[in-house]
């Protein structure tokens, strides 16, 4: 688990490596799915190793009748990754990157990322409530992301972009 962890803290993702956060970790790893968290209440964390240069995870918390799912550093390639919807299957919120609009997308392959209609079609095959996407291009700007918004909206109207301060998002 800490292999894990500072993987993705490394340079190449984040500025501050997991020796330097200013706090002391301990990783368990049990033989089990399940985990009990400090609500009391039991649930399960899954993991899914998706495709991306570097390689990244997504991760599935299943707690107190509620499913969070996070996809994020993730391409499909020609079709949609069938693991990928079984794993947000039936989510209350769907936090998924949309790096590229269907048009950028074919420039960027090997990339390692998805588009916003690659989240949507995901989203609905898997029957979720509501979809957040994040992970946008930092070359696109507010008023063009707000437009991408709406006709993702069109498509999914449960469907958000994600923005600095979102809070109570299930």
């Amino acid at each position: 688990m800490k292999t894990i962890f500072a993987k993705q803290m490394e340079s190449t993702f984040f500025p501050v490596s997991l020796d330097n956060m200013g706090a002391q970790f301990s990783f368990h790893l049990e033989n089990t799915d399940k985990h009990s968290y400090s609500t009391g209440k039991t649930g399960r964390l899954l993991t899914n190793r998706h495709n991306h240069p570097g390689g990244a995870y997504g991760y599935r918390l299943e707690v107190g009748g509620k499913v969070f799912v996070y996809c994020t550093d993730l391409e499909h390639g020609e079709c949609l990754n069938e693991k990928v919807i079984e794993f947000a299957k039936e989510a209350d919120l769907l936090i998924y990157e949309a790096q590229y609009t269907p048009e950028e997308l074919p420039k960027f392959r090997g990339w390692g990322h998805s588009s916003w209609e690659q989240a949507i079609e995901v989203a609905k095959l898997a029957g979720v409530k509501k979809l957040y996407l994040t992970n946008h291009d930092p070359e696109h700007n507010d008023e063009f992301l707000q437009k991408e918004e709406r006709k993702c909206q069109e498509r999914f109207q449960n469907c958000y972009f994600a923005r600095e301060g979102d809070e109570n998002l299930i």
